[in-house]
């Protein structure tokens, strides 16, 4: 039996334990090297937590585990856990937020710093940044908890 499919039986098992038949567990490959695993049912928020942080929690145990299983496999890929679409949607979010900054940083000519935002958003906006704006940079600001996002003007040397 191959890591995934340990860690699949696994966090199948632990969900079927804890909460019986009233979330199912869905494998996703998105790619060679990352599994998706989406996590559905009746009141999911319960699994998502104030602000993700109960999916953040479940999505670390997971990655724990994957960690932990790597000691003995050598093949390596990484899990992104998202449960009733609210990562999707956050993501969805921030890269629209992360366009309209873009937008006001290129028609001012100007700076835009970003509200505070966790490692997670942030690395979503530096990503959608560097992939649809050639024309901007961007870098964070500040300690956490309120580290931020700048959106920069890039001037050719």
């Amino acid at each position: 039996m191959d890591k995934l499919e340990i860690i699949k039986n696994v966090v199948t098992e632990m969900f079927q334990l804890a909460f019986g038949d009233r979330f199912s567990v869905e494998f996703t490959p998105i790619s060679s090297s990352t599994i998706k695993i989406d996590i559905s049912g009746d009141n999911v928020s319960c699994l998502i937590g104030q602000r993700g942080k109960t999916l953040l929690a479940i999505e670390l145990l997971i990655r724990q585990m994957h960690i932990n299983l790597s000691q003995d496999f050598t093949d390596e890929f990484k899990i992104i856990v998202d449960i009733g679409g609210y990562k999707s949607k956050k993501v969805e979010r921030i890269q629209e937020i992360a366009r309209q900054a873009a937008q006001r940083a290129i028609e001012l000519s100007k700076d835009v710093t970003l509200p505070r935002m966790n490692a997670f958003e942030r690395h979503i906006v530096h990503q959608y940044i560097n992939e649809n704006f050639s024309n901007l940079q961007t870098f964070s600001i500040g300690q956490e908890p309120d580290r931020r996002v700048v959106l920069s003007i890039k001037y050719s040397q």
